[in-house]
C-alpha cells in the first residue's frame, strides 16, 4: 500500500475523480476501502465501447 500512499494519493486528492474499468484487481474490497478511507471519487467505465450513445 506504500505505493498507493506515496505515488497515487496525492494526485487524487487535488479534487480529482478516478475513473475505473471492470478489471476486477481494481475493484477488490482492499482498493475501494482505499479510496473511501480518503475521501476520493471514483466512478465505473462502462464495461464496452458500444455501451456509448453512438451519436456521441
Amino acid at each position: 500500500m506504500a505505493y498507493l500512499d506515496v505515488d497515487v494519493l496525492p494526485l487524487l486528492l487535488a479534487d480529482r475523480t478516478l475513473i475505473l474499468d471492470r478489471y476486477p484487481v481494481r475493484w477488490t474490497r482492499a482498493v475501494r476501502a482505499f479510496l473511501d478511507r480518503h475521501h476520493i471519487r471514483y466512478v465505473d467505465f462502462p464495461l464496452h465501447p458500444l455501451a456509448f450513445d453512438s451519436s456521441e
